[in-house]
């Protein structure tokens, strides 16, 4: 009896480098990825942050120039297209309240305005609003600790009998709010002009259940909905001025309220338990595997911008890298960008933003960021050239541990090929040994490796501008025959 042993070579083509994790036995399954942008058969070089700048001229929109700032710090931003009643056409907003207790006006779109900015008595970061009354705009502003003040075009006033505003919405020709005195109360009145609101002009209803106290009040799909601490609520008002209370979803895990955006179709937010999306009616949890590597979402902020929701939060890579925000003190660390369409997930690593907010408008559109840490007195904008103001940042990208469909034998990677421009390092391990190849220029590589194990893992690292696709690695197996 003669026995031989026979070699079998098998070509593997990646081909799905979004592949998230969760499927099993899969080589191109990434275990980790940031600041990579990836699509099936490549990746380049991901989000960045630049300053923020916009159009002067409306007819010149490729002439941006950055935003005047005032103050050392951006608190909090608010934007909404605004009409100026003196020169009868729409102006877009932008407004920010600094560490001067200031509220900072400007026009963004078209001739640059900045307002001389209105000084006030808060000693938090207050809420926001912008609300019509009687065919004009205002912007109302209000916290616990302060007054509530109104500022329109050519009007600036303090609200002295206003509740202290949390939250506010129009529905069916009624004003509802949260207040920040009465957070298991819904505050509403048949005046839509809030100047007129006290005791004697408002009403109110009480939700005293296990869902706890309101922190969002939302008018959505016909509706009016209140997000609560663990649950959300869905009043349904009528024209006799009855009420009917549904209560739609109970959480075990408290809702983080800066986690909650609309995509205007369905609203998104995050619990401890999870990532979720909501529809009027029914909520889902969503495929997100990431979330169970969050580590806080006290500071978070939520945005959905061009289908796409963005989460800037506190996430645990689980290795050792510092990357970006992460070499000095850090509250955020990560934005989470999910694909509503697709459910494909990215990450942008590296940059401690404290608020996002989508700037639309029909000229420009943009997500602006405003930053904790050292970029804290700034105002950027998300861009697609893997830089943070400027300076390169690292990117990874590396699947799982695989044997590739080949069995738990042993097998040996023979040779990988690829095309490729700019700089990077690819890092091939096996159970049992690694080899390391760093590649800069443009073209296609073929190498051989002769790297054995029982199975492998590959890993993409690089600080500069770089892209990678039509990737391939030959792999072979012995496989032992017998012969008479």
């Amino acid at each position: 009896m003669a026995k031989f042993n026979s070699k079998t070579i098998k070509t593997f083509t990646f081909n799905d480098f979004c592949r998230p994790d969760g499927q099993k036995e899969d080589y191109q399954t990434k275990a980790i990825s940031y600041n990579f942008f990836l699509d099936k058969q490549s990746f380049s070089s991901g989000y960045g942050v630049e300053v923020m700048k916009m159009p002067t001229d409306k007819n010149d929109l490729n002439n941006q120039t950055p935003l005047d700032m005032v103050g050392s710090q951006v608190l909090r931003m608010w934007s909404f297209p605004w009409f100026n009643d003196w020169e009868n056409e729409i102006k877009y907003k932008l407004f920010y309240f600094n560490d001067q207790k200031q509220f900072v006006n400007m026009t963004i779109i078209g001739s640059r305005e900045l307002d001389s900015p209105l000084s006030s008595n808060f000693t938090s970061v207050p809420v926001g609003m912008n609300y019509r009354i009687h065919g004009h705009d205002y912007m109302i502003f209000s916290a616990a600790d302060g007054d509530t003040y109104a500022l329109g075009e050519t009007y600036q006033k303090v609200l002295e009998n206003a509740p202290k505003l949390m939250d506010i919405c129009s529905h069916d020709d009624k004003l509802y709010a949260l207040t920040a005195t009465g957070r298991r109360t819904l505050v509403y009145s048949e005046s839509n002009n809030i100047f007129d609101w006290d005791n004697s002009t408002t009403a109110h209803l009480d939700f005293t259940d296990e869902r706890g106290q309101m922190t969002k009040v939302l008018s959505f799909n016909d509706y009016l909905y209140v997000f609560r601490e663990f649950g959300i609520t869905r009043v349904s008002t009528y024209a006799n001025g009855e009420f009917n209370i549904s209560h739609i979803f109970q959480s075990t895990s408290y809702i983080f309220p800066e986690t909650i955006s609309s995509s205007g179709e369905e609203i998104y937010f995050l619990t401890r338990e999870g990532f979720y999306r909501f529809d009027g009616s029914t909520v889902k949890k969503l495929d997100l595997d990431l979330a169970k590597n969050i580590q806080d979402l006290t500071h978070a902020s939520a945005s959905v911008f061009e289908g796409k929701y963005y989460l800037a939060c506190r996430l645990d890579f689980k290795d050792a890298a510092t990357v970006g925000c992460e070499e000095g003190e850090y509250i955020n660390n990560a934005i989470i960008i999910y694909d509503i369409g697709s459910g494909e997930v990215e990450v942008m690593r590296g940059v401690d933003a404290a608020q996002l907010l989508a700037l639309n408008n029909p000229y420009v559109s943009k997500l602006a960021i405003s930053f904790n840490g050292e970029h804290i007195g700034k105002i950027g904008q998300l861009s697609s050239d893997g830089k943070i103001f400027g300076s390169s940042i690292r990117k990874y990208w590396s699947s799982k541990f695989s044997y590739f469909g080949m069995g738990r034998g042993m097998k040996r990677v023979e040779s990988f090929s690829f095309n490729f421009e700019g700089k990077f390092t690819l890092k091939i391990e096996s159970d049992i040994d690694a080899k390391e190849f760093t590649f800069e220029g443009t073209g296609t590589k073929r190498v051989r490796v002769k790297l054995s194990g029982h199975k492998f893992k590959l890993s993409f690292a690089s600080d500069d501008d770089v892209k990678i696709n039509d990737f391939q690695i030959s792999i072979s197996a012995q496989s032992e025959a017998r012969q008479l």
